[in-house]
């Protein structure tokens, strides 16, 4: 309600407060971030890679079970960001699970696997299904970048909760057919630090993921936000995640306009690579 009735809307001293708040607890995170690289390796020997051959898997779903298993998995993500948004602990077990499951479908053919991300008609404005896209987008990503299992579920993981905070952003904001208020535009770009503070329910949660939820909407050139990192500060999970959100958005429909089609919103992510605001290896 606080977010959807205007009559129960913070003030703007309440408001404040939190925001401080949640400014401070991330600022305490992020010191436990730097010990970690920011450059993820391709998998060595010791490292086991996922096994992209499909050999020996279980066939690929026809359209209607592939449809069904989306809408399950996105109604598992809308469990898991309610929980999170209520402060309900988590045990990292639980958004594991939906990461497992796709890499089962990743494994048993990657050549099909981005038809479950972009193939599937996504329900207009609806997180979830954006969430679940850039989360099946990260993980075919990493895989394909020559990354080991563990890496790749590591960049899942931070496509899974790095538009988490979103749900902090009025309704009225997502929805606007106009230029956003300054109140309104600060709620998007704080939405970062929300999504860090909202994962503190979940136990385990690897620090390299919320390093990579905070850093998703940083670009090349200290272009982007909250703290305009150059390139070489944000992280390579941070980069995949940044590409592919930008992908998902790019076709999601929303209340004031349909979704691209995935290979006119990929050609123009490949230019705005080109100009430097996306990591060209992502």
């Amino acid at each position: 309600g606080t977010f959807t009735n205007p009559e129960l809307r913070e003030s703007r001293r309440a408001r404040a407060a939190r925001l401080r708040l949640a400014d401070a607890v991330v600022a305490q995170r992020a010191q436990s971030w730097t010990p970690f690289p920011l450059r993820t390796a391709p998998a060595g020997e010791s490292q086991p890679t996922l096994d992209l051959t499909g050999q020996g898997k279980q066939p690929w779903p026809e359209h209607d079970e592939l449809v069904e298993i989306r809408a399950e998995m996105t109604e598992a993500i809308r469990r898991l960001y309610a929980k999170c948004f209520a402060g309900v602990n988590i045990d990292l077990a639980n958004p594991v699970q939906i990461i497992d499951d796709l890499i089962e479908l990743l494994e048993r053919d990657p050549g099909r696997f981005p038809e479950i991300a972009l193939g599937i008609p996504q329900h207009t404005g609806y997180l979830p299904d954006q969430v679940f896209t850039t989360t099946a987008l990260c993980l075919v990503t990493a895989a394909r970048r020559g990354w080991s299992s563990r890496d790749v579920k590591l960049a899942g993981l931070s496509g899974l909760f790095a538009d988490l905070g979103m749900l902090t952003v009025p309704d009225d904001a997502l929805t606007a057919q106009r230029t956003l208020t300054d109140i309104e535009l600060n709620y998007v770009w704080r939405h970062t630090t929300a999504s860090v503070v909202l994962t503190e329910s979940i136990q385990g949660l690897p620090e390299v993921v919320r390093r990579a939820v905070y850093q998703h909407h940083e670009r090349g050139g200290a272009a982007g936000y909250p703290n305009r990192t150059d390139t070489h500060e944000i992280s390579d999970l941070a980069h995949v995640v940044a590409a592919c959100d930008a992908l998902a958005a790019a076709t999601a429909p929303r209340a004031y306009k349909p979704g691209k089609m995935p290979f006119h919103a990929l050609r123009e992510l490949i230019d705005l690579a080109s100009q430097g605001l996306y990591d060209k290896a992502s």
